[in-house]
């Protein structure tokens, strides 16, 4: 997936070929930020710091086949947290809509052909977004999409998760593992929020081998300064990814941070996340 910088792949079923015509081989999708950050936990189980400087992560895992090796129907019982839900190109873009608002870790749909059911494309949440700001006018869209974020559930929901500034990657790494959203990150002392560490940025630790073998040494606030410096220079891949058919490793040139205040309109925050290309904003 890297050299292609696809962020994920189709996991497809063995099939007999007696049975082709009449089974779905596409049977669920797996993201690689979640397979790079499982072997990133892995890998602390059980390698030393003597490995982990004199390696890059790929190297590493090398050395360790038991994790390496690892099959990918055993890992896509712990990656897959929703079904495979694909959509057909004749389906709606509602249709989508409620798949996303149903399913909540649900992040991307495949797009699946009428005729064999084979995957031809990808919809993402980003993609559905711009969709619908491009449909502004529309009076139902507008009626909802000129509310305060006030109004909706999520501006009510449990704090965002944070780590602290001063804390390590690794450990930010090891938080996000965990909730797969956008992980805060806040400076100790001020209590301000100076950035955020989401599923995107593990490209970092395959294309600088120091971030990987200095993970346990650099601060998540450094990180983040990397980070934000890292995506100043990524137009050129912002480019190359435009037009393919999945969803790509390395985004579009985001900002450091997206933020939101409770009087803000959703179509305001739709706006802000479209043109940043970050997954999540924090009020």
């Amino acid at each position: 997936m890297r050299p292609a910088n696809a962020g994920g792949a189709v996991i497809v079923d063995e099939v007999h070929r007696s049975l082709g015509k009449f089974v779905d081989r596409d049977i669920g999708y797996v993201d690689l930020p979640s397979l790079v950050l499982w072997a990133l936990e892995e890998l602390d189980r059980v390698s030393t710091e003597r490995q982990d400087k004199s390696s890059d992560f790929l190297s590493s895992l090398k050395l360790h086949p038991q994790i390496a090796e690892t099959k990918i129907a055993w890992l896509a019982k712990l990656f897959l947290l929703e079904p495979f839900f694909p959509v057909r190109s004749h389906d709606t873009l509602f249709h989508a809509m409620l798949l996303f608002s149903k399913h909540h870790r649900l992040n991307v749909i495949p797009v699946v052909e009428s005729v064999n059911s084979s995957v031809d494309g990808f919809v993402t949440q980003n993609a559905v977004m711009e969709l619908l700001l491009q449909s502004s006018g529309l009076e139902w869209l507008d009626k909802i999409a000129d509310k305060q974020l006030s109004v909706f559930r999520f501006a009510n929901a449990s704090k965002p998760v944070l780590v602290y500034s001063d804390e390590i990657v690794a450990y930010a790494f090891g938080v996000l593992s965990k909730e797969k959203t956008g992980v805060a990150v806040i400076d100790r002392k001020t209590r301000r929020l100076i950035g955020m560490i989401q599923c995107s940025d593990v490209y970092l630790l395959l294309d600088d081998s120091s971030l990987f073998s200095n993970r346990k040494i650099m601060s998540a606030e450094e990180f983040v300064k990397l980070k934000n410096k890292d995506d100043k220079c990524s137009t050129e891949h912002s480019s190359e990814s435009e037009g393919q058919s999945v969803p790509s490793l390395r985004s579009r040139v985001q900002q450091p941070v997206v933020t939101h205040r409770r009087s803000d309109t959703l179509k305001q925050a739709m706006e802000n996340l479209a043109a940043s290309g970050s997954s999540c904003s924090f009020i």
